[in-house]
């Protein structure tokens, strides 16, 4: 009984936190460098 229910419990828990991640907006994470400029770098030539 414990084999079937197992991954039954795998799989609803993994669609939980799916779904919890789907209904985030990824806009609203807070970011320290949001609204700062790029810090200066150099590329070498190819």
């Amino acid at each position: 009984m414990t084999r079937f229910l197992l991954p039954l419990g795998v799989f609803l828990a993994l669609a939980i936190a799916l779904a919890a991640g789907l209904s985030r907006d990824p806009r609203a994470l807070p970011s320290p460098l949001v609204g700062k400029p790029a810090p200066a770098f150099e590329l070498p030539l190819l």
